[in-house]
């Protein structure tokens, strides 16, 4: 159900695909500040992110958003290529 829709990548996110309002995958090949969707209403999300190079993933359930346009920062020890799978709670 998602889409691609690049008009709403923020911060270090070169591409998005989007079931609005529900969920999102960002990703960055070139980490260099946090990664945002434009217009992700304020809430609670869980994330599930994705070294994409070696593999690895980690959730961060409960994630707060309190701005519009929310800017999630990857987990430490994961390098500059990562994806983000962002679902509301």
């Amino acid at each position: 159900r998602m889409k691609p829709d690049r008009t709403l990548a923020a911060g270090s996110t070169r591409w998005v695909l989007a079931n609005p309002d529900s969920s999102y995958i960002a990703y960055t090949e070139a980490y260099g500040k946090p990664v945002g969707v434009k217009d992700l209403k304020p809430g609670n999300f869980d994330l599930l992110w994705l070294d994409t190079v070696d593999g690895k993933s980690a959730w961060q359930r409960g994630v707060k958003a309190a701005a519009v346009g929310g800017m999630f920062e990857k987990p430490a020890g994961y390098g500059a290529e990562v994806a983000v799978y962002i679902k509301r709670q």
